[in-house]
């Protein structure tokens, strides 16, 4: 296995389908433990639609301070991970995800 940086325009459906993997399965953990996917879809609206913003818009996890990344094996991207900055010396890790 490997991690790489993501190419965000020519990887855009591909880091979109892992993202929209990883929400919708935080969504239904959300409502299996604690109840509340409805109320935070009525926060951030539907997944799609969420979606496209944040594929768009990808500006926190973009170079120079942040990073889109990519894990591969065996050929294929099976998880994805943000790093955005926080300050000039903390990160934060968004959107970590790896297909089952």
């Amino acid at each position: 296995m490997s991690i790489r940086q993501a190419d965000i325009l020519a990887e855009r459906a591909l880091v979109r389908a892992l993202w929209h993997e990883y929400y919708s399965w935080a969504m239904a953990e959300f409502e299996r433990h604690y109840g509340i996917a409805v109320a935070l879809e009525a926060r951030i609206g539907p997944i799609e639609q969420y979606l496209d913003h944040a594929i768009d818009e990808p500006r926190s996890c973009a170079p120079p301070r942040g990073r889109l990344l990519l894990a591969v094996d065996a050929g294929a991207v099976i998880g994805t991970a943000c790093l955005r900055p926080v300050d000039e010396r903390t990160a934060e890790v968004e959107r970590m995800y790896v297909r089952p």
